[in-house]
């Protein structure tokens, strides 16, 4: 069960005060950069290498259909060693602005699928460009044929004096029968190293925790995964109306998941034209508490103002608290790792409401 768990953890990692002012409104459609179907800047193969190494390792009752990766090039990887598994981070070299990877797709869909890749440094997003491209985007469109893998190398924008994670956030543009209202996106959080790093035994004692055997057994969700509440805490209901996933009220904030442990998030919302705002900071979880997140009246009039799509990102263990959430697990300290990334999409209210 342990090793399950530690399995899991790994792959999750390896997929931002208060604020009660309006939503940020920067960017547009403008800053979206689409590249069109047979656009050289798009590698397309037949081969669908990571959807057969998918079915290998994970085990589904439904075949996987969808796979989607960001794989840094090998000049900003670095590995650290974590019960005999390696984990990936990044490193940016002192004389380097931007780091390179590929972003990677394979739609065994019998239809075309259209992908949006965001980059976000931190609470914001980071610009984006195809590699050798002179124009930089907030985030990238395209569609990826059906049984088809895609590989489309790219440039991201880093700040040295920034956070110390890159997030790379692949939306897929799937019909409202395929969502459902409280899934988390697909997202894969990375350390990323600006400087040195020292993790001292004090760090590693605040992530520090134990669990028994049957407290192991009988945990469902380790994360504070997020689901949308209304009425001071209700679980928010979805309908389906004309083939649109809805809600019947407006959501009032976030419900966390409870956990066997203390921790801490900060609540971001950010949207599909690279729009971002910090909303809360440092919100303290006590263990196998839930915890109500509600939003102020502003900031949830600007949600319903705004026509595209919208998420909240929920997020603990910031920059090196990554790093050390790791080692106190390799030192035997914490059954399993704990960095967590939620993020949830905002579906509008039924009309008449």
């Amino acid at each position: 069960m342990k090793q399950t768990f530690i399995l899991i953890s790994l792959i999750i990692i390896a997929l931002s005060g208060c604020s009660g002012e309006k939503l940020n409104n920067e960017f547009s459609g403008e800053d979206v950069a689409m590249i069109s179907s047979g656009d050289p800047a798009l590698e397309e193969s037949k081969n669908l290498e990571l959807l057969r190494k998918s079915d290998q390792v994970a085990e589904s009752s439904v075949p996987f259909t969808l796979v989607k990766a960001f794989v840094p090039d090998d000049d900003f990887k670095n590995k650290t060693s974590v019960k005999g598994e390696e984990f990936t981070f990044l490193t940016l070299p002192k004389d380097k602005d931007y780091l390179t990877g590929n972003i990677i797709v394979e739609n065994n869909k019998e239809e075309n699928v259209e992908m949006q890749a965001i980059f976000m440094q931190g609470d914001h997003t980071a610009k984006v460009r195809p590699e050798e491209d002179e124009k930089w985007s907030r985030s990238i469109k395209y569609e990826v044929p059906p049984k088809t893998s895609i590989t489309l190398p790219v440039e991201i924008s880093i700040e040295q004096e920034g956070q110390e994670e890159l997030s790379f956030i692949p939306l897929a543009d799937l019909s409202d029968k395929e969502k459902i209202g409280n899934e988390n996106v697909s997202n894969y959080r990375f350390f990323l190293q600006l400087g040195d790093v020292t993790i001292d035994n004090g760090k590693l004692g605040d992530h520090s925790f134990t669990l028994s055997e049957e407290q192991m057994s009988t945990l469902k969700d380790p994360y504070p995964s997020p689901s949308w509440s209304t009425d001071g805490g209700k679980p928010v209901k979805f309908y389906e109306n004309n083939d649109r996933l809805t809600t019947e009220n407006s959501i009032e904030g976030i419900t966390l998941n409870p956990v066997p442990y203390s921790t801490s998030v900060d609540v971001v919302h950010f949207d599909e034209h690279g729009n971002s705002t910090v909303l809360k900071k440092d919100v303290v979880l006590n263990e196998n508490e839930s915890k109500f997140i509600p939003f102020d009246q502003a900031t949830i009039e600007s949600l319903y103002e705004k026509d595209r799509r919208q998420f909240i990102k929920v997020t603990n263990n910031r920059g090196k608290d990554i790093l050390a959430d790791l080692k106190a697990l390799d030192h035997g300290s914490k059954p399993f790792p704990t960095s967590y990334q939620g993020i949830i999409e905002l579906h509008p209210k039924k009309k008449g409401d």
